[in-house]
């Protein structure tokens, strides 16, 4: 995504902020949040991952089905 940035500068010139299209920030912010929604799944199944290789090595116990659904 690229974003139609406006600097602010000071009176010697030098940047101070930014600006962008409200409508630019909400697309970013959609993005972002879209983003971050991804990572936490990604992490998730990383953590699944690595259970079921703990599980068969022998270093977690594992669960039946009926098990788990009955901790819900």
């Amino acid at each position: 995504m690229r974003l139609n940035v406006h600097y602010v500068t000071n009176k010697n010139g030098a940047h101070t902020a930014v600006q962008i299209p409200i409508r630019e920030w909400r697309a970013y912010q959609r993005e972002v949040d879209k983003m971050k929604r991804l990572t936490e799944f990604a992490n998730g199944l990383r953590e699944a991952i690595k259970e079921i290789d703990d599980i068969n090595k022998g270093k977690k116990k594992g669960v039946t089905l009926s098990e788990f659904l009955n901790e819900l």
